[in-house]
């Protein structure tokens, strides 16, 4: 593991703004944290896939305006 700065990235899709932190990338795996902003939400993920689990939860609840809990969730 190099001691680099961690590398930061806007993300915006249908109306939704995410901003991403990459903290670690190890054994090919993205880490680091992501935050919903138009949800006031932020949350840790492990993978490339939680990450990718999380932006689509909150896409869905946007679209819906559903705030149920889900498998993989911001709360």
């Amino acid at each position: 593991m190099s001691q680099r700065q961690a590398e930061k990235y806007a993300l915006h899709a249908k109306g939704q703004s995410f901003l991403i932190q990459i903290k670690f990338r190890q054994s090919n795996c993205w880490q680091g944290t992501i935050q919903w902003l138009e949800g006031r939400k932020a949350r840790s993920f492990k993978s490339l896939l939680e990450m990718i689990l999380l932006m689509n939860e909150a896409l869905e609840k946007a679209d819906t305006g559903d705030d149920k809990q889900e498998t993989c969730t911001w709360e």
